[in-house]
């Protein structure tokens, strides 16, 4: 059986699905634990990821996230929860699926999110896969065109 990193927001830390998720990773931007725990009697890992305009993911918070789920996904699905379920989350859980070798796109396409199109934390996941050697460069040219492009033409709608 093959397991999926699901997108949650904020409340499901409260009111958690936890009969079908192995574990739980929170990227919201106040500090929520001091290292992995046990919650509700499964793992638990919060990390606290600053989210706006220009707040950036560190690498190492990529590299623990990306080593939480490896570890738990074998067992079932990983919840990744951040205040909106938008940005910090989806960033997450691309790069666990960026780091086994799955391209960009597949990786957006396997995220159970539905469309990650607003997210927002792109550069700093796109940056850190290339540096991590787990996207070459002629994806990070061609992924970072097209983020450029898109950037472009958000902007000239408003």
């Amino acid at each position: 059986m093959s397991y999926k990193i699901r997108i949650g927001i904020l409340e499901d830390l409260e009111y958690p699905p936890m009969k079908t998720f192995a574990a739980m990773l929170s990227c919201i931007g106040v500090p929520v634990t001091d290292g992995e725990i046990i919650r509700q009697g499964k793992p638990f890992l919060g990390l606290d990821i600053p989210d706006g305009q220009f707040a950036n993911i560190m690498y190492w918070q990529l590299d623990e996230a990306v080593k939480f789920i490896g570890k738990y996904i074998k067992k079932g699905d990983v919840q990744v929860i951040c205040e909106g379920g938008v940005s910090r989350s989806v960033a997450v859980g691309l790069a666990y699926y960026l780091s086994t070798g799955m391209s960009y796109d597949d990786s957006i396409d396997k995220l159970d999110h539905g469309n990650p199109a607003g997210w927002g934390h792109e550069w700093d996941l796109i940056h850190w896969a290339y540096k991590r050697k787990f996207m070459d460069e002629k994806t990070f040219t061609s992924v970072k065109s097209r983020l450029e492009k898109r950037r472009k033409s958000i902007s000239l709608r408003f």
